[in-house]
């Protein structure tokens, strides 16, 4: 069994190996991720039966508050800095201005010195994908700047579709990213509209509110243009979420299936052309344990309702 070294950065044979072992060990290097309660505050209200559903379920924001605090830590502060750099539109080409790129430095820099980043650094040495350290920060620009077609020259790019969102065909695409989610609410351009019941808990229910849970598919309004459904993770930093999908893009498939601490996660990833088409969770499917488990509390669920029939 593979033993997470929560304190080390340094990369294992069996990571090497394996990368989705790769991905829960920055899951534990991530000293950025805000808690539930402490850092945060949701309030997911009702819920949905899936996204067909329409219509607000949600009078409420989805985000009750998050702390000045957490708003200033360098990697989040230069984050927060990128989302305002883009047109949503596709098939509008972009441009980046002097100022976008010392902000794209800047949260590169901010992300080069966490513990997550310099062991995703190392990992893409020993994989061979980069000759040195000094390389990492080039490479993550190219990967993730780096501007392409997506309807027509230069018009998206990996870091503006996952993390700030796009409009195509009056539909949203892309946005991931909690952190955006909570901008976007604050300022009036985004209406959440309710949350998709998960098949399980990642929190034990009887403990925790599902405003807990740190994964969570959530549906809503931006910019006038609804996203039926949209999974993101809850609370993780912003250099957590541009190492995992980098990993996820590097050496995974379609559908990579995690473990994350308590959570079951499959984060999908799709290539366009040599390019970052998009990332993002969802919920794993359950397994057969978790299946048959689901089957026999139905059974017993049913049998109570037949006994009080009587």
């Amino acid at each position: 069994n593979h033993e997470v070294k929560k304190s080390t950065e340094e990369v294992t044979e069996a990571e090497l190996q394996d990368f989705t072992l790769a991905c829960e060990r920055i899951w534990w290097l991530d000293d950025g991720r805000c808690e539930p309660g402490r850092d945060y505050q949701l309030q997911p209200q009702r819920y949905k039966r899936s996204s067909w559903d329409k219509g607000d379920e949600a009078p409420l924001p989805l985000f009750k508050w998050v702390k000045d605090e957490v708003l200033q830590r360098e990697t989040v502060k230069h984050f927060i800095s990128l989302l305002d750099n883009y047109v949503a539109q596709t098939g509008t080409e972009e441009t980046y201005t002097a100022e976008e790129h010392r902000e794209m430095n800047a949260f590169l820099d901010a992300c080069c010195r966490t513990r997550v980043v310099r062991y995703l650094g190392l990992y893409l040495q020993r994989k061979g994908r980069i000759r040195s350290q000094t390389e990492l920060k080039s490479f993550l620009h190219d990967l993730w700047f780096k501007l392409y077609r997506r309807e027509t020259h230069n018009d998206s790019s990996g870091f503006e579709h996952v993390f700030v969102g796009e409009v195509k065909e009056g539909k949203v695409i892309g946005m991931h990213n909690w952190l955006q989610i909570y901008t976007e609410e604050a300022r009036g351009e985004l209406n959440y509209l309710g949350y998709i019941r998960p098949r399980r808990r990642a929190t034990n229910p009887l403990k925790h509110d599902i405003a807990d849970e740190q994964m969570l598919s959530v549906q809503f309004v931006w910019k006038g243009h609804l996203k039926p459904v949209g999974t993101s993770f809850i609370g993780p930093s912003p250099e957590f979420e541009l190492a995992l999908y980098t990993l996820c893009f590097l050496f995974g498939e379609r559908e990579n299936n995690l473990r994350l601490g308590t959570y079951r996660a499959t984060i999908k990833c799709f290539h366009l052309g040599k390019n970052l088409g998009t990332s993002y969770p969802e919920e794993a499917p359950m397994d057969q344990d978790e299946a048959a488990t689901r089957i026999q509390s139905k059974e017993r669920a049913r049998i109570v309702r037949k006994h009080y029939a009587k």
